[in-house]
């Protein structure tokens, strides 16, 4: 059986997608955080100098889009087909288009700035879950999956 050691910053920020399939699945990995303190002595040691990082048996991958794809497709949760494949790929971008308005609300101190970044993640949030929710509707059968008729 593999060895997984998954290395992030100690939050859980792009990389909890990744804690999430390995819990899932039930596969046992070392779960590596670095304190922001140490990153200046870290980041030289990391292939692309940024994290996250996932070492199996001395083999790495970098870059967390890569990583939930590979874990997706080794642990049975990704598509049965290409398409599906597509569909799951076209979904995980999408969500994308949260992250940046998100840390910017976070990121943003107070005051006018603040207001005018909730009011812009309010808006993409609600364009995005609405496409959310007419993919999940529109799915054969309106299951609740967004592709395929399984989990796991």
């Amino acid at each position: 059986m593999a060895s997984y050691k998954l290395t992030y910053f100690n939050g859980r920020g792009r990389v909890e997608t990744a804690r999430t399939l390995f819990k899932l699945a039930g596969v046992a990995f070392e779960d590596h955080r670095i304190e922001m303190k140490d990153w200046p002595e870290y980041k030289p040691k990391t292939p692309f100098g940024s994290l996250p990082v996932l070492d199996i048996d001395g083999r790495i991958i970098v870059q967390s889009k890569a990583i939930f794809r590979y874990l997706a497709r080794g642990f049975g949760f990704y598509g049965e087909s290409n398409w599906d494949c597509a569909q799951i790929d076209s979904i995980v971008d999408m969500l994308d288009e949260f992250y940046y308005p998100k840390m910017f609300v976070i990121l943003t101190g107070s005051g006018e700035e603040k207001e005018k970044a909730v009011a812009e993640f309010t808006e993409t949030a609600t364009k995005v879950l609405g496409d959310l929710e007419k993919i999940l509707s529109e799915n054969d059968g309106g299951d609740g999956y967004f592709v395929g008729k399984r989990y796991n």
